[in-house]
């Protein structure tokens, strides 16, 4: 279950960093990127709350508490972001690309931790 839950948290990566990627060239590809992204983001995560005492083995609170902060913050972070691609607007890109993967490689890795 431990491998399922690391293998969709980096195959969400890989389709962030697509879609960044396809960004400038083709908008219907980007948006099917992030959103397949985001969905199997959310399914890990669902996966690691609902059997998340079994599998976590450094259940240190800082860093439990630090995992969560990032993660939900990455969660509004990619709300937001869409929510501005929708609108077209110039923040965007800035937020996605400096904000937002920045802030979801942090509780990305803090996981990996919490797993280790």
């Amino acid at each position: 279950m431990l491998e399922f839950v690391f293998l969709c948290m980096t195959i969400a990566y890989g389709f962030y960093s697509a879609a960044l990627v396809y960004s400038k060239r083709n908008t219907k590809i980007h948006i099917a990127l992030a959103i397949c992204g985001f969905a199997l983001d959310m399914f890990a995560t669902y996966i690691m709350e609902a059997h998340g005492r079994i599998l976590v083995k450094n259940f240190s609170s800082i860093l439990l508490y630090t995992h969560t902060t990032f993660a939900i913050a990455a969660m509004l972070l990619f709300l937001t972001t869409a929510y501005l691609g929708a609108r077209r607007q110039q923040s965007h890109q800035y937020i996605a690309r400096f904000v937002f993967l920045p802030t979801w490689l942090i509780s990305y890795i803090l996981g990996v931790a919490l797993i280790l």
